[in-house]
């Protein structure tokens, strides 16, 4: 598969899990405003799909743009570690916040892996940055956007089975 469609196909894929979570959000929804935690629940996963979506966008942005093929992987490569340090950052924050509300939905083996993965996708866009020059300089990138999908995959599952207490 010629990495155009690759990525278009993470993309369609992010945005698909995106819709999905909305339909089953409607479906689970209590009347009302969400809660605090329902909302933070659903923000996590809408952010980090369309995180997903967005980034696999930015190389095609890049290369329309003229951006020649090493070029390009150093610039998304660097993008994705800028924004995935950002968004570690507030899913950490707003998990510890939310976690002293509903700490039956949280799983620390679970926080810890997913923490630990996203600190490892951001070296690896970091180091594909600097030495994007590799024949793997794509791969790493896919690889990056993947482990978004896959977290964007564990958030869904997580809010399907795993439900806070009534308080």
């Amino acid at each position: 598969m010629e990495e155009k469609e690759l990525l278009l196909t993470i993309a369609q894929t992010a945005l698909g899990i995106a819709g999905f979570s909305g339909v089953m959000s409607a479906f689970m929804k209590r009347p009302g405003k969400l809660t605090t935690v329902e909302a933070y629940r659903v923000g996590v996963l809408l952010g980090i799909s369309f995180s997903a979506m967005f980034l696999a966008f930015l190389p095609l942005l890049l290369g329309a743009m003229g951006s020649t093929v090493p070029r390009l992987w150093v610039v998304a490569s660097a993008a994705m570690a800028a924004f995935s340090i950002v968004a570690l950052s507030i899913f950490l924050l707003a998990s510890w916040r939310i976690s002293r509300q509903a700490p039956e939905i949280f799983n620390p083996w679970v926080m810890g892996a997913t923490t630990l993965g996203h600190f490892a996708n951001i070296v690896l866009q970091l180091v594909n940055a600097a030495h994007a020059g590799g024949v793997s300089a794509s791969g790493i990138y896919v690889a990056g956007l993947l482990w978004y999908l896959f977290h964007a995959a564990m958030q869904f599952s997580r809010m399907l089975f795993i439900q806070p207490a009534d308080r």
